[in-house]
């Protein structure tokens, strides 16, 4: 599943994997058999024979499929050599292949609104003298850890997954009950833009690092034979982990400087032809009149400077920059 949802990155040369030892894990999977998902709210479940699934190709199998969405388990990291396969593996091919996707699609029983939004797992399949070693594991981020000891969701989603609070509302906020319904006082997502980094979106190896990205947040950088979690990435203090939000009004960009962040891009690229790794993060711009006096200009036609703010880059393989960065505004 998580081969499917990311593009491979460069192939690095590894230690040879651990020896081979017993695992009760099947063979022919790189994943333990997941444990199915509850069966879809209409007692008519669809086969192979229905209008809307008898032009694929073979025998539908909805349970097949709902088993890519099961979460990974937290505790048993994947970690094992692959003994039973089709065809023949050459003995000259070594190297790694990485890939990195969602791994976590419920906590405490409440499942998530998207699917993008499940915390990350990397998964490394390595190639070593014929044979095939398989590893994965949890990026453990802040919100990832702390949600796993909570068992609930600390943290708002980009694509509508809510905080849930601690366990029982305590902490966050308590119950109304009135007539069947159900209020939280106070709102606990009202207003909270700290959104959640699952780190579930591309592998990034260059420089001997192994990173993992998420589109609005900084990259956790890993360790590439283990895959442990080393912590949030800064390209050595370039850039500063928090909401990525600036103004264009100076008074008011002072004050957001304090506390504010960047956001790195998920999809960075290396030129072979300089040998350098070209990355950009950006920061939402508010408005230059966002501040005192706003609320009557909210419907002006003239914004002044919102947008983006993004810093192009380039990094050797020292991660050193190759060229003071270039920032634009968009």
């Amino acid at each position: 599943f998580m081969l499917l949802l990311s593009s491979p990155v460069a192939s690095f040369s590894a230690a040879p994997p651990p020896p081979h030892r017993s695992t009760s894990v099947g063979t022919t999977s790189p994943f333990p058999p997941p444990s199915p998902l509850p069966p879809p709210p209409s007692s008519q479940r669809p086969t192979s024979s229905d209008p809307t699934t008898s032009k694929l190709p073979g025998i539908f199998d909805l349970d097949t499929w709902a088993s890519l969405f099961a979460s990974l388990d937290e505790d048993k990291p994947m970690d094992y050599w692959i003994e039973d396969w089709e065809g023949t593996i050459p003995p000259s091919l070594h190297g790694t292949f990485l890939t990195v996707g969602p791994g976590k699609y419920e906590r405490g029983g409440v499942p998530i609104k998207c699917w993008l939004e499940g915390d990350g797992a990397m998964t490394a399949v390595t190639f070593h003298e014929g044979r095939v070693h398989v590893k994965a594991r949890f990026v453990e981020t802040k919100a990832y850890l702390e949600e796993k000891i909570e068992n609930c969701f600390l943290y708002r989603g980009q694509f509508g997954t809510m905080k849930t609070g601690h366990r029982n509302g305590g902490g966050f906020a308590y119950n109304i009950t009135s007539k069947n319904k159900r209020f939280r006082f106070p709102p606990i997502n009202a207003f909270d833009m700290n959104f959640k980094n699952p780190s579930n979106t591309k592998p990034l190896f260059w420089g001997n690092r192994l990173l993992s990205t998420f589109e609005t947040a900084l990259p956790h950088e890993l360790d590439p034979h283990t895959l442990k979690t080393k912590g949030e990435f800064t390209f050595g203090g370039l850039l500063r982990s928090g909401e990525a939000i600036t103004s264009a009004d100076p008074v008011v960009d002072a004050v957001l400087q304090r506390k504010s962040g960047h956001a790195f891009t998920a999809h960075a690229r290396v030129d072979r032809a300089t040998n350098r790794l070209v990355g950009w993060s950006w920061k939402t711009r508010l408005p230059k009149n966002w501040g005192l006096g706003f609320l009557s200009r909210l419907f002006s036609k003239k914004k002044g400077g919102a947008g983006l703010e993004v810093t192009f880059y380039e990094w050797n393989e020292e991660f050193d920059v190759a060229f003071p960065p270039v920032t634009i505004h968009v």
